[in-house]
Parts: structure tokens; sequence; C-alpha cells
């Protein structure tokens, strides 16, 4: 429950419990639904990332790190 601690004294509101339990089904419903869309949105993205052991990352070297990856340019029709 909400108290004032300077007054020691529960607000009007929190005092009528038809007020107080509708507000708290009401926000654990919201809460349900959120978590449910939330993991429906989660589930159409690609699968886990896949973890690599350091030591085969090194062994491959840090040529890929000096110079970006490049693509060749497609070639327009028309000129």
């Amino acid at each position: 429950m909400v108290t004032n601690y300077v007054t020691d004294v529960l607000p009007g509101w929190a005092k009528v419990p038809w007020v107080v339990w509708p507000v708290f089904v009401v926000s654990v419903a919201v809460a349900a639904v959120l978590a449910v869309i939330g993991r429906r949105l989660d589930g159409g993205g690609p699968g886990p990332v896949r973890l690599v052991p350091l030591e085969r990352v090194l062994a491959g070297g840090t040529e890929s790190l000096s110079a970006p990856p490049r693509r060749r340019a497609r070639a327009r029709a028309g000129r």
C-alpha cells in the first residue's frame, strides 16, 4: 500500500477495496498482455547468436580488420 509517512495515514482511495482491486487486476492483465505480445514480436527475428571460441577468432588473423569489405559496383544499363 501507499502510505504517507509524514502523517502515517493511508490515502482515501486506498481505503476503498472496490477501487484498489480492479486497478490491481487491470495492471496485472496489461502486464501479461504486453509480455505475450513482446514474446511474439521477438520470435520472428533471427536465431540466437552462435558463440565461437576466442582461439578460433584469433587463429583467423587480423587481415579482415585492416581493410573493410568491398562490393563491386553494378554496371548501369544505358550508359
